[in-house]
């Protein structure tokens, strides 16, 4: 797991704009921890949402994204994935559409190595 976070962490610039499907963006800030429901998540990027509000996606959700990609050929549904991690999805329902662009980077430097 803290090999693919350190991948990740090279991949992704500060500020780097993270665009979403209704034309707005995201702004990754750095990586950091976080806790959701009491639990300590160690390895987790942090990104903005608005001026004054930020949100953290954990390695955990992104590394099954990516691994299902791998094993299917296909990125999971917002749906399956919230069957695996209710309580990063539930109240960060935003984490999906990060993780889904984080992966996509992994994949296209995967296609260019």
């Amino acid at each position: 797991m803290e090999e693919l976070f350190n991948r990740i962490s090279g991949l992704m610039a500060q500020g780097e704009q993270i665009p979403l499907t209704n034309g707005n963006v995201y702004t990754y800030l750095n990586t950091t921890t976080t806790r959701i429901n009491g639990e300590l998540f160690p390895f987790v990027f942090q990104y903005r949402i608005s001026g004054t509000q930020t949100k953290c996606v954990t390695v955990n959700l992104i590394r099954s994204m990516y691994q299902h990609h791998l094993n299917h050929g296909e990125i999971p549904s917002r749906s399956e994935m919230f069957d695996l991690f209710p309580r990063e999805l539930c109240s960060r329902p935003c984490n999906y559409t990060v993780a889904v662009y984080i992966v996509n980077r992994l994949l296209n430097d995967d296609n260019n190595q």
